[in-house]
């Protein structure tokens, strides 16, 4: 029974805890939250998201490489909170400030243990994990590393709960934790095995053969899955890294400054001044190795996970920093052990140095592709006759995703690497279906499946147009049309209007050929009369931006115009959409005729509907 006086110092102890962590939180919520949203999803995220909009995400997860709880709680997210890029990132980064929350638990049973600080090493504890870039970085990620982060720290409060006060509830806590644990990521749990070595060292008699059988029911609980799918997901492993033991000693470089910083040897003597104990009496002060337990289960945590990592990934590609973000805690636990071994004033100088660096720095980051500025600059020009294809070596996930967004919900995006992959019975006779049923068909093209090229050029489909990116020489964005028997009219130089086609959102495509060169540089206009005959909206342009003079005879050029009104929005109402083609002699512009003796061609009439009248 507590005395009245504990149950006071305890009660205090969590408030001053408690006046300490609410703006630690504060500061982890707006690293955390600071660009969340400035990346595009990358490949994995969009991998992530392609699972919540499947009708059956367990039935690509035992054809995948993943376990499933992270992509089944997310899925549960995306259903409450939506889909856009802030919303489904915000899951990962609402785990992180859980884990900063979970390790004031973790670490007052290791002070306890230690006979350190209540307070303090707590305390110091939280806040590095609050500036710790790998969790910062993740946590703006829609990936379960944080998750796993959490459910380690949950799992390893609940053990030395558990070791030190008894109780069946910790005991469950901790062995359905290190199931979950299996269940978010397969590597995460060599946490639970280097557990299990650091109980098999530590405890004795009845309390170690517990131990140890908890351990082997949270192995059973995830039996049923790893012995269902694992067969299946081993296939689809690929090379992601390079092997590590026999070949580059630079990723353990990188991996040491992923997690210590560019200030290593500062961080790096804290992390190994954290396995002792500093004794300060008098003016004398001692190093101690006992109580050893808790240095001991932060260096198995550490150091075990990432022996058996490592060893692993010289037969199975297992290796990517972002992979072994299951260090985290113990890589700032033993920093936090280090620097309670130093007194103040230098222990609070080398925690300023450290939040400084931490506020200032990134250590833990990469580029993504910009997938959604691409597509923002390209969608524009992918009206509501068109599909678009995603084709991309890897996975399509992420640009399928970024398209989705980006265009009207009734034109068609399809990944065609995630459709073999996951319908390969559908996509032999779909393919040239969903082809055929369209005469604009836009590819995203960045691989080396030629299926989609193939059927574009049997089925009549001829290369309109192509856009590039600046940010990867490699991917491509081509349009294909199927041009009609008839063309829309011929000028009496030899231009031809092959096809024309116009939209409610003021777009017009035009597609021009020329069976001869042309003898002058013509600019083409698209334009929009109302019912009364006047001008209210136009777009001129050189085709394609590129000088009429210059084209190859018989090559189709796209020309993709959005006509813009002359005085703000148009009223609802008929309008005529036409082009006009025409060159500059001097002053003077000069309409080109077709062979019927028109300077200008009408298209037909376009119905808008303004909504805000």
């Amino acid at each position: 029974m507590q005395s009245v006086r504990d149950t006071h110092t305890t009660h205090n102890l969590i408030v001053r805890r408690m006046a300490w962590l609410l703006p630690i939180l504060l500061l982890a919520v707006v690293t955390r939250f600071w660009g969340i949203d400035d990346q595009s999803l990358w490949i994995d995220e969009g991998f992530t998201w392609y699972l919540t909009q499947s009708p059956n995400p367990i039935f690509i997860l035992t054809r995948d490489v993943h376990p499933p709880l992270y992509f089944l709680m997310i899925d549960g997210w995306v259903a409450l909170t939506g889909d856009s890029v802030l919303a489904m990132r915000t899951f990962s980064l609402l785990a992180s400030l859980i884990s900063i929350a979970l390790i004031v638990p973790v670490t007052d049973e290791l002070a306890r243990w230690r006979g350190s600080s209540r307070l303090l090493l707590p305390i110091l504890a939280a806040l590095l994990l609050a500036l710790a870039d790998s969790e910062n970085f993740l946590a703006q990620e829609v990936r379960s590393y944080t998750l796993q982060t959490t459910i380690i720290l949950l799992g390893t409060w609940a053990m030395l709960r558990w070791i030190r006060r008894g109780g069946t509830g910790w005991l469950v806590l901790w062995t359905l934790s290190n199931a979950a644990l299996v269940y978010t990521f397969y590597l995460a749990a060599l946490v639970a095995v280097a557990q299990g070595v650091w109980v098999l060292i530590v405890l004795r008699g009845r309390k170690r053969v517990i131990a140890v059988g908890a351990l082997i029911v949270a192995a059973l609980l995830a039996a049923p899955w790893l012995l269902n799918t694992l067969g299946q997901q081993s296939d689809n492993l690929v090379m992601v890294d390079r092997r590590i033991l026999s070949e580059d000693i630079g990723i353990l470089a990188d991996l040491a400054f992923r997690w210590l910083g560019r200030m290593w040897p500062l961080t790096g003597a804290l992390l190994l001044l954290g396995l002792v104990h500093v004794r300060y009496q008098a003016e004398n002060w001692r190093i101690s190795w006992r109580p050893y337990a808790p240095a001991l289960l932060l260096i198995l945590w550490l150091v075990l996970s990432l022996m058996l990592t490592f060893i692993a990934n010289e037969r199975l590609p297992l290796y990517q920093p972002r992979r072994v973000n299951f260090i985290t805690g113990a890589v700032v636990l033993l920093i936090a052990f280090g620097l309670t071994n130093i007194q103040r004033p230098a222990r609070w100088l080398l925690v300023g140095a450290i939040v400084v660096y931490g506020l200032t720095t990134v250590d833990f980051w990469r580029d993504k592709q910009p997938w959604r500025d691409m597509a923002a600059t390209t969608a524009p020009y992918i009206h509501d006759d068109a599909v678009l294809l995603v084709e991309l070596g890897g996975d399509d996930y992420a640009p399928v995703y970024h398209y989705t967004h980006a265009l009207p919900a009734d034109i068609p995006v399809r990944g065609l690497t995630s459709w073999r992959r996951y319908e390969p019975e559908t996509y032999e006779a779909g393919l040239p279906a969903l082809i055929d049923a369209h005469d604009t068909v836009w590819l995203f093209y960045w691989g080396k499946d030629t299926s989609a090229l193939a059927w574009l050029d049997e089925l009549g489909f001829r290369r309109t147009e192509e856009i590039r990116v600046d940010f990867n020489p490699d991917v491509f964005l081509w349009r294909y049309d199927r041009l009609p028997d008839v063309p829309v009219a011929v000028y009496e130089n030899g231009l031809v209007l092959a096809d024309a086609a116009y939209f409610n959102d003021l777009g017009v495509d035009l597609l021009w050929a020329s069976d001869m060169a042309l003898d002058a540089d013509y600019t083409t206009s698209a334009f929009l009369l109302n019912s009364d005959g006047q001008l209210v909206a136009q777009q001129d342009s050189a085709p394609d931006e590129r000088p009429t003079s210059q084209w190859n005879p018989a090559t189709l050029v796209y020309d993709g115009k959005l006509m813009q009104p002359a005085a703000g929005p148009l009223p609802t109402g008929d309008y005529t959409v036409g082009v006009v083609v025409y060159r500059h002699e001097g002053d003077n512009l000069v309409r080109l005729l077709t062979t019927e003796g028109d300077d200008s061609v009408i298209l037909g009439t376009l119905h808008l509907d303004n909504a805000a009248e």
